[in-house]
């Protein structure tokens, strides 16, 4: 294995100590690190701590970012400076092992998510699902499982958690399948799930504590470091253990240590460990921005010394409870109010964990909500009988509920206004506008409020809150302690005429009219990466003049699922903007901005987990690039993605470096000197890199990346992975093959390539940023043909269409296979400004009924010109369609001429399209046919030669490509023109068939020799490239005869070249003299020429000797060295070409 060198970038930023040290090397580095004082200084360690990594054992500090693996609340994260101090940390590293020719990326690590199941609907098949464990089997009564979502108890998180119930044995509970594909063996991770069991719950033997059992594939686990697996009946517990997976261990199963009793799962994770280095975040949101910065969370979050809390407390001023305070939180089983005589629920603990925790933070609480459409009890909106409450019941039932929980809040906490109440505000009514246009309800929702009591709801419920909050409750002398909010969600969208956000406004100035005791209004603000941020802005400003406050009540950022790094840096883009925005409306409107809320602490804990990673902290609490831009921090720019089409390449093809398909799609540029291209096979990702660099140094190469691994591949053709370089005098070429693992079609793999000029160091990301792969299938391409005049555009198939190649549309798209398909030939000629197509479509029932031109039967023509792949259509992108009618209905401005004709198996269209000012001899184009195909008055099928997405009428990425290529005479040169049988000749073809097979004959010369064989002799066949180009080096058989021959290039059909080749006789081995024996020395003296002395000079004398006998001895010995010196010359020269032959053949 080669040396690693034991630092990253990030680490000599830190002042860290760089050591090389190789595989079984134990070494050990101290030195000193200076902890922030910074208490929101999130990813820098709070001490030390041991921990395995990935390549030995090691003690966390400031340059072995690790995460602590068993963190007691919350799962893994980086370790956070809770106080300034100064450390000294030993760093041992034993045994430091990387895959073969891979160097760890970063001398940090992080952890990362395997599988999470939160139980809510949107999971769908994006985790494993959970199913009854039943020890019994048949005998015993079947334990059950089902989603619990009626008990706001057996809840950890949102809507549902999973009930286990129907249990008669120990061991029955829950189980998971772990597939094959998430976990590797011998890897450890942690397995953490949230468990609540009934209060009264008892285990099986009596005095000890009821315990949960985590087991896979049958075996129990132990607890993770720091924690236990004890429960408290009636509270929810997260439990740990580790896991060093073991291949084809399944399933995962919980089950606790009683027989019978009902139990609740609810955020199930499996998490591992990668290496890497924690987004660095320095400071704090509610030390940095100017107004209160809230967060939603449950009492899990508030929990004192959890790191939930340390987080919570560190960054955030304000809470809104997630759940805690809406309707039907306030009610246990039996229907009564929290805290009210004789009622089940003698206190609503959520609610009370987040204004406690604002007590103790000198924070405030945002209270969400008094009236909603959801999350009532069932019986909210009924009588006792079961029937729908009338406008008289039901308006007294609001005023009973919002004055319930004034008293509640008031009678714990002192009256609203007072030092010891933090409440500051409540969401009074909550999404109550429609999200289309309703005249009949003037906009609003058509709940069972608005149904009941009509428009006026509203303004009960603002006047019934004021009177409780700000009157009945208040603290005296208070002015309007809890401002009364409004809140809806969508109002980003904008305010054209029609939008909600304008529906949102009128309703808000009809309240003002109506003297409504309004305070604000509150914005939701889910949104996405594709939301416009000029509607944030909008969505504000649009109410500014109501004189009104406003805040944003539920702001979060989807990026789509899972997220990748790509994602998380242009989310974090997005969130720099948007708190620009609300930055810029704060410094513009003083005091008129409430508060900003986030929608959550964690990425774990939201609501929209499946959407894709909405928040500013990860799974485990760790900093996000969405935190530094909330700070006003350097997000780094976007990194930068490919597609990567699919393609086998062989390394020892004689012409790998120059092959024409590394231009098939322009190579991307790394720094101003370099530039690469990408194929993947299921095991292997190839990279071309040309560079440009005339002066040759002994740094240059390149580094690659590929996830968590580094490889080398140096200009001199070392390298830590197999590869071939062409040096040139002004730069070098290298094709170099990386190790993948389960590639598949539509995965995607993190990547970046840097190349090293002398002591300059450019990449195709920022340092430390990884782009992002997305593999496709194998790239369709075509070459033109060039003709000598252009064809008569009549839809008639010419002779000179025969030699042009085929390619047929047989992508299904929509439909069967079964659909219509066309063969489609090309050509070019003159100055190759345009070109010509011809193709036949087959499809036995031609219609032209449907009303909508794509779904009549036609041909659709998808040109780049240049084969930009630019993804979004450029201006000169063109989508043409020609129906079988020969009606143009798109890009009739490209068609120069066009012509269809019906057959018997369907139609012929044939037409001349411009290339534009792109076209030219050699040049490449973005190209792609598509045939759609009607029965009766619908479109049943669509099939395509190239993009199987069914999406080129949009997108360009992956159309295929279209070469004019130059047609050229065929010729064949030789290395030699003359060769020994026996010997080797390099042959290089060109002009020739675009990817034909060729096979190489030597035939005799006409003239030729008495000698020379009569049938031709097969030397090998070689493919030709795409630019009509083939090298390769035959061997001509030893026993193949002295004379004059030709090489012959031949396919099936023809001899396409020939060239001349003298072949002389093969060499004949000389013959050695044979070894006379030595006469024995009288005198005892060692024999002549045994073990001589360096330089030849035995005792035995030679010419001048000193031996016994200086006449025949002599010229023996002489004989003897003579023979030796030839044989080892012989030898060696031996040695040296094999060895020049295999070196040869490895840079070929």
């Amino acid at each position: 294995m080669s040396p690693v060198t034991v630092q990253t970038p990030a680490n000599r930023a830190r002042g860290c100590p760089e050591r090389v040290i190789v595989a079984g090397q134990r070494i050990s580095i101290t030195f000193s690190i200076t902890f922030p004082t910074d208490p929101g200084r999130i990813g820098a360690p709070a001490g030390v701590r041991s921990g395995t990594s990935r390549r030995g054992t090691a003690a966390a500090s400031a340059c072995t970012r690790r995460s602590d693996m068993h963190a007691p609340a919350q799962g893994r994260r980086h370790r956070r400076a809770i106080g300034g101090a100064a450390a000294a940390t030993a760093l041992v590293l034993t045994g430091l092992v990387a895959p073969p020719g891979a160097v760890a990326a970063d001398s940090g690590t992080v952890p990362y998510t395997v599988m999470f199941n939160n139980f809510e609907s949107s999971v769908g098949s994006r985790a494993p699902a959970w199913s009854a464990l039943d020890v019994a089997g048949p005998s015993g009564t079947p334990a059950a499982t089902s989603f619990s979502t009626t008990d706001v108890r057996t809840r950890v998180s949102h809507a549902r958690s999973l009930r286990v119930a129907a249990r008669d044995h120990v061991g029955d509970g829950a189980q998971m399948p772990i597939p094959a594909t998430l976990l590797t063996a011998g890897q450890t991770y942690t397995v953490s799930v949230w468990v609540h069991v009934a209060e009264g719950s008892t285990p099986v033997t009596a005095g000890t504590p009821l315990t949960a059992r985590v087991a896979v594939g049958g075996t129990a686990l132990p607890a993770a470091a720091g924690t236990d697996l004890v429960l408290q009946p009636g509270v929810w517990k997260r439990v740990a253990v580790t896991y060093t997976h073991t291949a084809g261990a399944t399933p995962l199963t919980v089950s606790i240590d009683n027989t019978t009793g009902t139990f609740y799962l609810d955020d199930a994770m499996i998490s591992g460990e990668r290496v890497g280095d924690p987004v660095p975040a320095t400071g704090t949101l509610k030390n940095t921005l100017g107004y209160p910065v809230g967060v939603a969370v449950e009492r899990r979050s508030t929990l004192v010394g959890t790191e939930p809390e340390q987080v919570l407390s560190a960054q955030f001023d304000q809470v809104t409870p997630e759940n805690a305070m809406k309707p039907e939180s306030w009610y246990g089983a039996d229907g009564k109010f929290a805290g009210s005589p004789g009622a089940e629920m003698t206190s609503n603990e959520g609610a009370d964990a987040l204004m406690d925790w604002a007590k103790r933070n000198d924070g405030r609480v945002y209270g969400h909500v008094l009236v909603w459409h959801g999350q009532n009890p069932g019986w909210f909106f009924q009588d006792g009988n079961g029937q729908p409450l009338d406008a008289t019941a039901l308006s007294a039932r609001m005023r009973t509920h919002i004055f319930d929980v004034a008293e509640y809040l008031a009678d714990r906490y002192g009256p609203f206004g007072s030092p010891g109440n933090p409440l500051a505000a409540f969401d009074v009514v909550n999404e109550v506008i429609a999200d289309s246009a309703s005249t009949a309800s003037n906009g609003m929702r058509t709940s069972t409020w608005f149904n009941t009591l009509g428009e006026q709801f509203v303004d009960q419920a603002f006047r019934d809150a004021d009177e409780a909050f700000n009157d009945v409750y208040a603290a005296p002398g208070s002015d309007r302690p809890v401002k009364l909010f409004i809140n809806d969600y969508g109002t980003e969208g904008g305010d054209a005429a029609g939008s909600k956000l304008n529906r949102y406004y009128d309703l808000v100035q009809r309240l003002i009219a109506r003297d409504v005791p309004i305070d604000g209004v509150g914005h939701q603000y889910h949104v996405n990466l594709n939301t416009p941020t000029a509607n944030l802005r909008t969505g504000l400003e649009k109410f500014t003049a109501t004189g009104l406050q406003l805040a944003v009540t539920e702001f979060d950022v989807t990026t789509g699922y899972p997220q990748t790094e790509r994602l998380a840096i242009r989310q974090g883009q997005y969130y720099r903007t948007a708190f620009d925005i609300f930055n810029a409306y704060d410094r513009a409107n003083p005091d008129r901005l409430f508060s900003v809320t986030v929608w959550g602490l964690n990425d774990a804990g939201s609501w929209l987990y499946y959407d894709g990673a909405p928040l500013m902290f990860d799974d485990y609490l760790n900093p996000k690039w969405s935190l530094v831009g909330a700070l006003g921090g350097d997000v780094p720019a976007e990194p930068k993605a490919m597609t990567v089409f699919g393609s086998e390449v062989d390394l020892d093809a004689p012409r790998v470096t120059s092959d024409p398909q590394w231009q098939l799609v322009a190579p991307a540029a790394v720094g101003d000197h370099a530039r690469f291209a990408l194929r993947w096979s299921p095991d292997t990702l190839t990279a071309y890199v040309d560079v440009t660099d005339a002066s040759v140094e002994a740094t240059d190469a390149v580094t690659f990346r590929v996830g968590a691994q580094r490889y080398t591949f140096a200009r001199s053709g070392e390298g830590d992975v197999p590869g071939a370089v062409t040096q040139r005098p002004d730069g070098w070429t290298a094709v170099v093959q990386l190790p993948l693992t389960g590639a598949a079609e539509g995965g995607t793999v993190p990547f970046d390539v840097a190349v090293t000029d002398g002591a300059t160091t450019a990449g195709w990301n920022a340092p430390g940023i990884l782009g992002e792969l997305t593999l496709r299938e194998p790239l369709s391409h075509v070459d033109v043909l060039q003709v000598d005049a252009p064809p008569a555009v009549d839809a008639e198939v010419d002779d000179l269409w025969a030699a042009a190649p085929v390619v047929r549309t047989d992508k299904v798209t929509q439909g069967s296979a079964a659909a219509a398909y066309a063969d489609v030939r090309t050509v070019w000629s003159g100055d190759g400004s345009s070109f010509f197509l011809l193709a036949e479509v087959t499809d036995p029932q031609v219609s032209l009924a449907p009303n909508n031109a794509w779904e009549k039967d036609s041909l659709e023509i998808f040109v780049d010109p240049g084969n930009a792949k630019n993804g979004a259509y450029r201006a000169d992108d063109v989508q043409i369609r020609i129906a079988a009618d020969n009606a143009v209905s798109s890009g009739a401005g490209r068609v120069v001429a066009s012509a269809t004709r019906q057959t018997d198996t369907g139609y012929v269209v044939e037409a001349e399209i411009s290339l534009l000012a792109a076209g030219g001899p050699g040049t490449l184009h973005g190209l792609d046919f598509q045939v759609n195909d009607a029965t009766g008055n619908a479109r049943t099928g669509v099939k395509a030669w190239a993009d199987p997405t069914g999406q080129g009428y949009q997108n360009t990425a992956r159309w295929g490509v279209a070469r004019l290529a130059e047609r050229r005479t065929p010729a064949l040169a030789l290395g030699t023109d003359e060769v020994r049988a026996g010997g080797d000749v390099t042959v290089t073809a060109t002009g020739f068939p675009a990817r034909a097979t060729v096979e190489l004959q030597l035939v005799a010369a006409t003239s030729g020799a008495a000698r020379a064989a009569a049938d031709p002799v097969a030397l090998g066949t070689v493919e030709v490239a795409a630019d009509g180009v083939a090298e390769t080096t035959v061997t001509v058989p030893a026993s193949v005869a002295a004379g004059d021959y030709r090489v012959a290039a031949v396919t099936a059909d023809e001899t396409l070249a020939t060239a001349d080749l003298r072949v002389v006789a093969a060499a004949v081995e000389p013959t050695p003299e044979p070894t006379p024996e030595p006469t024995p020395d009288p005198t005892g003296s060692p024999t002549p020429g045994a073990t001589p002395t360096p330089g030849g000079t035995g005792s035995a004398g030679g010419t001048g000797g000193t031996g016994s006998n200086p006449g025949r001895l002599a010229t023996t010995g002489s004989a003897i060295a003579l023979w030796s010196a030839l044989a080892a010359a012989l030898l060696a020269g031996g040695g040296v070409l094999v060895r020049a032959r295999r070196a040869a053949g490895a840079d070929d």
